[in-house]
């Protein structure tokens, strides 16, 4: 029998950090070997349980998760993959992340089972080319393309909440099914937001996309999800064809 993947989590949210430890006590193919609460921490707990992978979250005491990154290469740990584990998804910070070494991201909240997939998938792959950089690119980068192209500005808070939403949607597909009851929480949980709030601002930039972009473009874009006749798409049906349109980017 092979022996169990090993993981240090390094993130200052206890909670966080016993639940996915209780989470994976029920695994025999993953286990957790250690478990840091601020970025000096994280160094030492690397440096004696020499793990397979790291859950690093961005935002801790002492050190933060960038500092970690910078530092993970004196270990001369190679065979060590770090995932980044975190609220703050901001484009520049995901591309430092990467430019440091990390190899995949996930938005909190994410599913667990999620994150057992892509650890035991990132095992498989033959090669040891990083991953995160191709990520980021098409959650942050192709999204942001898409909605420029839509005329939605930066400046509206729906813009950032759409990121988010086709961020989270990527992760787990289910979340289409219970938009209101996951989804927009989930989202609002991340920026700080009303659930309400959420919904309304993904409204607004989707009711000025329709003001103002080119109908060719949103046909081309959008055409399977509404019709001329009938006006806009609901939040839900735009959110998953910009998610699809994002997911054929990345496999392509």
């Amino acid at each position: 029998m092979e022996q169990p993947l090993k993981i240090v989590i390094a993130d200052d949210n206890e909670e966080l950090c016993l639940l996915l430890e209780q989470y994976f006590l029920k695994r025999k193919d993953i286990t957790v070997v250690g478990k840091a609460f601020d970025g000096e921490e994280a160094l030492a707990v690397l440096e004696k349980t020499k793990p397979d992978f790291l859950l690093l979250d961005i935002i801790m005491p002492r050190l933060d998760g960038l500092a970690v990154l910078s530092k993970i290469p004196a270990l001369e740990q190679r065979q060590l993959k770090t995932i980044i584990i975190t609220a703050f998804g901001q484009e520049h910070v995901i591309q430092r992340a990467a430019e440091l070494g990390a190899y995949y991201y996930l938005i909190k909240p994410f599913d667990f089972s999620v994150l057992a997939k892509r650890i035991l998938e990132f095992t498989s792959k033959k090669t040891n080319k990083k991953l995160l950089s191709k990520e980021r690119s098409d959650v942050f980068t192709l999204t942001s393309h898409i909605l420029d192209q839509i005329c939605i500005p930066p400046n509206f808070k729906g813009y950032c909440y759409i990121i988010t939403a086709v961020s989270l949607i990527i992760s787990n597909w289910n979340l289409l099914h219970s938009v209101t009851k996951h989804l927009y929480p989930s989202i609002g949980q991340i920026h700080q937001a009303s659930t309400a709030q959420v919904e309304r601002s993904i409204r607004h930039a989707i009711e000025y996309a329709w003001l103002k972009s080119k109908p060719e473009v949103l046909n081309t874009l959008f055409g399977n999800t509404f019709s001329i006749e009938m006006g806009r798409p609901t939040n839900a049906a735009f959110l998953g064809r910009l998610a699809e349109l994002v997911r054929q980017e990345m496999v392509s």
